[in-house]
């Protein structure tokens, strides 16, 4: 089948930027090399530029596209502004505030329970230490006995 002049010309294109990305690829490797691994940042913004002027098509699709989700962000952030609003007008104002007012009794519990489980913890030494001196007292005693 012949080709088409269309189709010659569009395969000549896709030869041609072949040919440039090959030796842009190149001129990256060597880039790489003499650098230490880096890229300068101007070689990097040159290559950006000459992707959006090699593909106009592209950079007007991604804009499209941009637009697009901008849009839907600015609706639903829209929505999340209209549910906070509601939210703040149906707060339970009335559970807030028995809170407020059950707050420092919750807190004299609080303070009591701490103080009865010091205490309980001082009593446990205590009696801890007490027997502590009754064991070593019988140790003694049955030591006394055996000599």
């Amino acid at each position: 089948p012949k080709m088409t002049s269309e189709l010659e010309m569009y395969l000549q294109d896709l030869g041609y930027k072949r040919t440039r990305l090959l030796e842009k690829n190149k001129q990256l490797q060597l880039m790489i090399e003499v650098n230490d691994g880096k890229l300068p940042r101007d070689y990097l913004e040159n290559i950006q530029n000459e992707e959006l002027e090699d593909n106009p098509e592209e950079v007007s699709r991604l804009k499209r596209q941009a637009d697009n989700l901008m849009t839907r962000i600015q609706d639903v952030t829209g929505k999340l502004d209209l549910i906070k609003d509601d939210f703040q007008l149906n707060k339970d104002f009335g559970a807030i505030e028995e809170w407020e007012q059950n707050k420092p009794g919750y807190e004299i519990q609080i303070l009591q329970f701490e103080n009865r489980t010091q205490t309980l913890e001082k009593s446990q030494r205590t009696n801890t230490e007490k027997h502590a001196r009754i064991v070593a007292d019988f140790k003694h005693k049955i030591a006394a006995i055996q000599n």
